[in-house]
């Protein structure tokens, strides 16, 4: 089956502001799920998104799976990031949230936000599916001030994933704040190279025995390394080699 991921005609907009407001984004989320055609009373409330399942114009589905945070060092990692997230099937988020470092000047005092409903095509007979994206633009100084500001958009009632495509999560700021509010981490050990810190920050977040269980920790290098595993693992499959397992001394 194949896909195809559309920004359909004015389901977006953007603005510069000095204050990041959740309740304006709240607002024009509802907007464009109105523009497209939902219920007439949905939406009116300020501030608050529409909590039907099935919301959406023309036998169109919304996506009811999960919170995702992307964390994006420039605007090409940014794209990178929308791209994959469109292209997902089994687990297509409700609401993806990109927070962008800005590369201009450092003074800047203004965040860039982008709202946009998303349409995720199919070539077979079943509706096309929609997903809300935003991207916030911020200078890097501020970026983990506004952690406290996530929260409050996430779905409700979903469970919030943060993705950290890139290596620098160790003693970063804005990572360690997110950490409080997301139930599961994804990151790539693979970007890691030879930085011993951040090895040392994944395993920060495995707990301890005794210790509370903190979010639950992801890494794209530990998948990639399935199909060795499971070789590996079907190589001891026969009985005659299984007794041979006993003489392995070194992996």
């Amino acid at each position: 089956m194949a896909i195809e991921t559309i920004t359909p005609h004015e389901m977006v907009t953007s603005y510069r502001t000095e204050f990041l407001d959740t309740g304006r984004i709240h607002d024009d989320l509802n907007h464009l799920w109105t523009e497209l055609g939902g219920p007439p009373k949905g939406g009116d409330g300020t501030g608050e998104m529409v909590a039907e399942p099935h919301f959406g114009g023309g036998g169109l589905m919304r996506t009811n799976t999960l919170n995702l945070i992307a964390v994006a060092r420039d605007s090409d990692e940014a794209a990178r990031i929308a791209q994959d997230v469109s292209r997902l099937r089994d687990f297509l988020p409700s609401r993806t949230i990109i927070l962008r470092d800005h590369s201009g000047d450092e003074e800047d005092p203004f965040f860039d936000v982008r709202i946009e409903l998303k349409e995720q095509r199919r070539t077979d007979d079943k509706p096309g599916i929609r997903f809300e994206a935003i991207t916030i633009t911020s200078h890097h100084h501020e970026l983990g001030e506004i952690a406290s500001l996530v929260s409050p958009l996430f779905v409700a009632e979903l469970p919030d994933f943060l993705w950290w495509p890139g290596g620098d999560f160790a003693r970063n700021e804005l990572f360690e704040n997110l950490l409080d509010v997301v139930d599961r981490v994804i990151v790539d050990s693979a970007q890691l190279g030879h930085d011993a810190s951040g090895v040392s920050a994944m395993t920060s977040l495995v707990p301890a025995e005794g210790e509370d269980a903190g979010p639950l920790l992801g890494d794209f290098s530990w998948s990639r390394l399935g199909p060795w595993r499971q070789l590996i693992a079907q190589f001891f499959d026969p009985p005659d080699v299984q007794q041979r397992r006993a003489t392995i001394e070194q992996v």
